[in-house]
C-alpha cells in the first residue's frame, strides 16, 4: 500500500468518526453505511468515505474491493478502490481545509467530537 493511500486512510477513518452515515459533508462527500451479510463477516455495517455519492464522479475514498451487499441492485459487488488520482484529489481537498470545515459543520450540528 503506497504512503498517499495510508494517509488517505488515516483522514478518511478520523472524517468517519465525527459524523453520522448520510450526511451531506462540504464539497461533495458522505460518510455511506454498507450493510455487509457475506459469511465471511458475519452482519456488519462497513461505513466509507465517498465523493460524490450516486453522481457521476463518484469515487470511495477508502474503498477496499470487499464484497458489501447492495440494496440498488439487490445484490453482491464490490466496493470500488479509489484511482491514485481519486486520492490526490482527496489530499488536495484536506490540504485546502476540508477538514476544517467538516469540523465547522460537526460543531454546527452540535455532534459529539
Amino acid at each position: 500500500m503506497n504512503t498517499l493511500r495510508k494517509q488517505c486512510l488515516k483522514v478518511a477513518k478520523f472524517i468517519k468518526s465525527v459524523v453520522p452515515p448520510g450526511l451531506e459533508l462540504p464539497r461533495g462527500y458522505t460518510v455511506v453505511n454498507i450493510y455487509d451479510d457475506t459469511p465471511a463477516s458475519g452482519i456488519v455495517d462497513n461505513l466509507y468515505l465517498v465523493f460524490d455519492y450516486e453522481g457521476p464522479d463518484e469515487y470511495w475514498v477508502d474503498g477496499d474491493g470487499s464484497i458489501a451487499l447492495w440494496e440498488e441492485i439487490e445484490g453482491f459487488s464490490n466496493v470500488p478502490i479509489p484511482t491514485d488520482e481519486q486520492l490526490y484529489n482527496f489530499a488536495c481537498d484536506v490540504e485546502g481545509g476540508l477538514l476544517e470545515e467538516i469540523l465547522m459543520l460537526v460543531i454546527e450540528l452540535k455532534f459529539p467530537v
